[in-house]
């Protein structure tokens, strides 16, 4: 008889062939798979700070898990924000909701001391976790792939895959049963697993001062946190990363019996922030490593755009401002920042503005001490002097301007229709501005240290920025003067003038007035220096000598045929007459003023007399009159954006309405005064509240 052979091949478990079979059979087989439950989660951090709405996100996705649906959620953030120690301390939270086990996988995306985990690697991993080391595993991926998620069906388990360099890397992973949660971390936005399975995402944001603070008590004790101020410092140089906080608090609680404030000295006497924030003997523990190796991974040409957007002064920018500092094109620009957000090394703050983070600004000063930067600073600053000379001169078009130079990139300046828009420039921008001008000004770019300054100081004026005014001024005008430019140095002056005016410093005012008008060479100039010193007088009580100066200004007005400098010396005379005692002629001044202002459709000029109009009336009794000339003076301001102007025609209103016995309107309006007074951080506002104050709560009546 022939011999028989048969040959099978493959996993198909138990084979029964019947032929030629004698004696009696045996069956055989590949043995039955074998279920460990695997418990495989770290120990969580015991200084963890709750966050709670990122708890109650993850914890929200577990609640609603749809049935036939497998639930993934990808968590991202900035190198040391806390991704890995969130995702372990609420998988202790949720351990008991996930009985047949929790897997820990870390992916080592970014990781100094090794590559990146293969994704078939990664896959053993889960395998072993879940079947036991001696278990058969297929060689290749997509077998894996398939058997990992064929063991992982109808199985609650939790599933924690860390430090994901990107979704390939994540994808043979996955499960397909609706019964487990698959919790993936990584520093870049994981934009392929929300396109191909559905994930929610989730950046984890930088933790709030009142939470950091509770994470630094958390290692020091109560007692070393009651240093408020000590407190507050390291909360403030950390930013809100809770590696650094994390590493702080360490130093701090190694040493118990060193103050705060001493580590708080260390820390701000380091050459930079990320030499204080590393532990000796924790690598891993060094912000510094921690955005080496976000910044390792990066394509040439991001690392480029992420060192070159570093030099950027201000606290945030726009795609505009990163077009000009990088010379690309808006859309080039607008890819780079969006590649930069992806990878969590740059965060979007709302309205199209993108920031750093303080520490991870750091390195990237760092990495960029070797580029040549000069001509990229410079096209940043010739963008932000255009687009803040086009909004002053909506603001205020019946200022005297001083020359620019020619817009480098006309595109990058967005068009303007009104003051309003104007505004929402300078209010977006004003930092920004104020930061360049101190760039400008340290690295002696000479034009642009005095011209930034110049386009701000109307702003600053409208939103009484006294102490920005002086500071920028101070440095343009010694900057005009090295560079020989006496006209521009003799209209600084005059500006820097009136900032020590509005400041309360009157000597300083004097002698800049002074010294502009001794540098003056034209009659123009010579009368707005004349009429700037009689407006420190008339603050001083020196009316003779306001009166003095508002004749020879308002003789030099009418000589050149400047109207606007006439109607504005008026007001000056007319707050010399009252001063003097008499409110008869200071109305009439004040009248002439507010008709030349309204024939040049002033705005300004017409608040400012209508005001000083209504003081003058009030003076003379005649209350209704003055009543309304305050409330039109008071919609003007407000119309213009002049907000401390706004407050103090809305306060001396509020006096008006008081001596009509019209006590409720009175509170409404010293209460707005006070309100805006606040927001400004003028000192006034303490005395405006004191005046609501003594008139007490409104009575049943109202009154």
């Amino acid at each position: 008889m022939e011999d028989i052979t048969n040959v099978v091949s493959s996993s198909v478990g138990v084979v029964v062939q019947s032929g030629a079979i004698y004696g009696d059979l045996h069956l055989t087989g590949a043995p039955p798979i074998q279920h460990v439950v695997a418990r495989q989660l770290p120990p969580s951090t015991r200084h963890f700070v709750e966050r709670e709405a990122e708890i109650a996100f993850l914890t929200g996705l577990v609640d609603d898990r749809r049935p036939g649906t497998a639930t993934i959620c990808a968590l991202d953030g900035a190198p040391g924000i806390g991704k890995t120690a969130l995702m372990v301390h609420w998988g202790h939270r949720v351990k008991d909701r996930f009985p047949d086990g929790q897997i820990y996988v870390d992916l080592h995306g970014f990781d100094r001391r090794r590559p990146p985990v293969d994704p078939a690697d990664a896959a053993h991993m889960v395998l072993v976790a879940l079947q036991g080391p001696a278990s058969a595993v297929p060689a290749e991926l997509d077998a894996r792939s398939a058997l990992l998620r064929s063991l992982l069906a109808g199985r609650r388990i939790l599933l924690l895959i860390d430090n994901a360099r990107d979704s390939a890397q994540v994808l043979p992973l996955l499960p397909g049963s609706a019964e487990c949660f698959t919790l993936v971390t990584s520093r870049d936005r994981l934009d392929g697993l929300v396109i191909r399975h559905g994930a929610h995402q989730r950046r984890l944001p930088l933790l709030t001062a009142a939470e950091s603070r509770r994470l630094i008590a958390g290692y020091v004790g109560p007692d070393r946190a009651d240093d408020r101020a000590s407190m507050d410092g390291l909360v403030r140089r950390c930013a809100g990363l809770p590696m650094a906080l994390s590493i702080v608090a360490a130093k701090a609680a190694v040493e118990p019996t060193r103050p705060l404030r001493s580590l708080l000295r260390d820390l701000d006497a380091a050459n930079a922030a990320l030499d204080a924030l590393r532990l000796a003997d924790a690598s891993e523990a060094d912000v510094r490593v921690a955005v080496s190796l976000s910044y390792n991974a990066l394509p040439a040409k991001t690392a480029w755009m992420f060192r070159t957007l570093a030099r950027h002064p201000g606290p945030d920018l726009d795609v505009r401002a990163a077009a000009a500092l990088t010379g690309l094109s808006l859309e080039a620009a607008r890819n780079g920042l969006e590649d930069l957000v992806r990878r969590n090394l740059l965060a979007p703050t709302g309205g199209g503005r993108f920031a750093f983070h303080d520490l991870i600004r750091e390195y990237g000063l760092e990495k960029a001490r070797r580029d040549r930067h000069t001509i990229a600073l410079g096209s940043l600053l010739n963008h932000y002097l255009h687009l803040a000379h086009r909004a002053d001169r909506l603001i205020n078009s019946h200022r005297r301007d001083i020359p620019v130079p020619p817009c480098a990139r006309p595109e990058l300046v967005p068009p303007l229709h009104d003051g309003d828009d104007a505004m929402g420039v300078f209010a977006a921008e004003y930092d920004n501005f104020l930061a360049a001008t101190r760039l400008a000004q340290r690295e002696n770019w000479r034009g642009y240290a005095w011209q930034l300054p110049w386009t701000l100081s109307n702003y600053a004026y409208l939103t009484a920025r006294w102490s920005d005014w002086a500071e920028t001024h101070e440095a343009a005008v010694r900057a005009a003067r090295q560079a020989g430019e006496t006209v521009v140095e003799a209209r600084l002056r005059q500006s820097l003038g009136r900032a020590y005016n509005e400041m309360g410093a009157y000597d300083d005012a004097c002698r800049e007035y002074n010294a502009a008008l001794r540098l003056h060479g034209d009659e123009k100039s010579q009368a707005n220096a004349l009429n700037g010193l009689g407006g420190v007088y008339v603050r001083l009580g020196r009316h003779a000598r306001t009166a003095e100066c508002a004749a020879r200004a308002l003789a030099l007005y009418e000589h050149v045929g400047d109207r606007a400098g006439q109607a504005s010396t008026l007001n000056l005379l007319g707050r010399a007459a009252l001063g003097a005692g008499a409110p008869d002629r200071a109305v009439d001044h004040h009248r002439r003023a507010l008709r030349l202002f309204d024939a040049l459709g002033d705005d300004y000029g017409r608040a400012h007399s209508g005001s000083a109009l209504a003081t003058a009336l009030a003076g003379l009794g005649r209350l209704e009159e003055a009543v309304e000339h305050f409330s039109a003076a008071f919609r003007l301001h407000r119309a213009v954006g002049n907000r401390y102007y706004e407050a103090e025609a809305c306060e001396r209103l509020a006096g008006a309405l008081l001596l009509s016995r019209r006590v409720t309107e009175a509170r409404t309006h010293l209460r707005h005064a006070a309100k805006l007074l606040e927001d400004i951080g003028d000192r006034r506002a303490a005395v405006v509240r004191e005046r609501l104050n003594a008139l007490g709560h409104p009575s049943p009546d109202g009154s």
